[in-house]
């Protein structure tokens, strides 16, 4: 299963880690593609921290939510990564997600989509990443 949790602090000067480039045009099949990064700067005050990717020294804001991009390898890019706000997981998928809390993935994908809820589904609130 491909999820991790959230997490509460931010990263510190010189921390490795992997992220995805979120707003890429030059490498949009990446777009769940996580590559390393060194974090350069963080920003305690307003929630914040700044990467530079390796490869390309592009440079990239991040703030909370804070999970680890690394278990998204290989996610197809149809699947958006979602969050359940209510036990702070982030999944790789809605078919992951619904496994996990035994849900039906088409109707969790109509409820990500702002389609009625249904009742099953009202103690949960979902969001997307990216």
């Amino acid at each position: 299963m491909s999820k991790t949790r959230l997490q509460r602090s931010l990263p510190r000067v010189g921390d490795r880690l992997l992220r995805v480039i979120t707003k890429s045009v030059l490498y949009p099949e990446d777009k769940y593609n996580p590559k390393p990064c060194i974090v350069t700067y963080v920003n305690r005050d307003h929630n914040w921290y700044q990467v530079e990717f390796e490869d390309t020294h592009i440079k990239e804001c991040y703030g909370f939510p804070i999970f680890d991009h690394g278990f998204l390898k290989g996610t197809s890019h149809r699947n958006t990564p979602i969050l359940c706000a209510d036990t702070e997981i982030v999944y790789s998928s809605v078919e992951e997600c619904a496994k996990d809390l035994n849900l039906y993935p088409d109707s969790l994908s109509k409820k990500l989509n702002g389609i009625k809820e249904y009742l099953s589904y009202s103690d949960y609130n979902f969001t997307t990443i990216f």
